[in-house]
């Protein structure tokens, strides 16, 4: 890939190229009359809004990807960051991911998805099947724009994937400009440096559009890169040939001891809670509720109970899905369950073994039979040992526990965006 990135970043110097000095003037062969770009024009482009709005340039493209990579080495320690957005309308798929490496922390995460129920998930190197039953395709520099005004961001959107050369520590005016140009294909390359910095940019097509802009400090410690490829380059498939990987149900989740139903019988016949039994408190009057055998006192509700949350995105049959209840063995990792109920069956009542009741439901809430935003489970039982087990959830489709090859990517999105927009200030663009 390197050895790819390479060839892609220098073509124009190995191919048959022209070389033009600052006022576009060819100073080394190749015998086109194509117009090539003048140190001006490289400049001028560079500070113009419009061509570096990354934004507008999506809006204008059927099928586009966009990466942004960076760089920072700071006391010994490297941090390596690339994130991807595109999408192709065609298609109608998305495509967004994010690379971290950091010390001896990596981690690669890519999704394409949109108007099919195929959704392919890719994990290091290796790439999964999952699905979407109601399959939906949301443009994802649209939706992320969209995010950044609703946090309060600016109107440009995407404003951390758009370079601002206002706070570049050198002032591109300033700069000279060596420029080659490739006519069969249509590549120019622009390069040039300052004391801290060198800076190229590659452009295709005529008139030129950005397809790559790239900064390294001299030292090696920092860089950034853009990356925007269109047209057939950027057209998204999803395949259904991949390993199956379980859905990821969006779950706010919580347990709860509750009150022993009903109440306790004093030796005067008054009835008090049986909280109030064994409290160190005269309750009954007669204190017939003190020194109460243990044995005597039945035990209290535990409740496991969820909701699936707004963050919930691919939606799944509700018959794909078991509710089971046991606990994880600390040597095999294997969870060992006694109890369980397809998610198709709403409700069910089950005696364990030690004669403990349970009570299973699941609310499809707008009965669409999918496992959907809004859709809750409960799980109630008078088990003294209720305490010690959990409540999983297991993809028949997938013969898999849900989660997903990796749970949560939204949260990764998220930091992936956050960490970029510091970068972007202080390591990407130093001052």
């Amino acid at each position: 890939m390197l050895l790819v990135a390479a060839n892609l970043l220098f073509a124009g110097c190995i191919l048959d190229s022209q070389r033009i000095d600052d006022g576009g003037i060819v100073i080394d062969g190749g015998g086109s009359d194509a117009s090539a770009m003048s140190g001006a024009e490289v400049e001028a482009y560079l500070s113009d809004e419009t061509n570096m709005n990354i934004t507008a340039i999506a809006e204008a493209e059927d099928k586009i990807t966009i990466e942004l990579y960076s760089k920072d080495l700071e006391d010994g320690e490297l941090l390596e960051m690339t994130f991807t957005i595109g999408k192709d309308d065609i298609s109608q798929l998305s495509n967004t991911g994010l690379a971290i490496q950091s010390g001896m922390m990596a981690l690669e995460y890519r999704v394409i998805q949109g108007a099919s129920t195929d959704v392919n998930i890719m994990v290091g190197n290796q790439w999964f099947h999952a699905r979407d039953m109601v399959p939906e395709y949301i443009d994802p520099f649209v939706e992320l724009a969209s995010e950044d005004d609703d946090e309060g961001g600016s109107d440009d959107g995407l404003a951390d994937l758009t370079p601002d050369f206002g706070v570049l520590d050198f002032d591109l005016s300033d700069m000279t400009w060596t420029v080659t140009v490739d006519v069969p294909s249509t590549q120019q390359v622009a390069t040039s440096s300052n004391d801290t910095h060198s800076i190229m940019v590659e452009f295709l097509e005529f008139p030129p559009r950005l397809h790559q802009l790239e900064v390294n400090s001299h030292d090696g410690n920092q860089a950034m890169k853009l990356s925007i490829v269109w047209g057939d380059d950027a057209a998204l498939t999803v395949q259904n040939t991949y390993t199956k990987t379980s859905a990821d149900i969006q779950l706010d989740e919580e347990t709860e001891r509750g009150d022993i139903e009903g109440e306790f019988t004093c030796e005067n016949s008054n009835k008090i809670p049986w909280s109030w039994v064994n409290d160190n408190w005269d309750d009954c009057g007669d204190n017939s509720d003190e020194g109460v055998d243990e044995s005597e006192i039945p035990d209290s509700i535990f409740e496991f109970s969820g909701d699936v949350n707004s963050d919930h995105e691919h939606e799944v049959l509700v018959g794909d899905i078991e509710l089971r209840v046991g606990s994880e063995d600390s040597e095999t990792e294997e969870f060992n369950y006694s109890l369980s109920m397809n998610l198709d069956d709403g409700s069910v009542n089950l005696t364990d073994a030690d004669g403990s009741w349970w009570a299973i439901e699941w609310q499809d809430s707008d009965e669409d039979g999918f496992v959907s935003a809004g859709d809750a489970y409960s799980v109630k039982t008078n088990s003294s040992s209720a305490s010690d087990l959990e409540v999983r959830f297991y993809d028949n489709w997938s013969e898999s526990y849900e989660g997903g090859p990796l749970p949560g990517f939204e949260v990764f999105l998220l930091l992936g965006a956050l960490v970029l927009a510091a970068l972007r200030r202080n390591i990407i663009f130093p001052r």
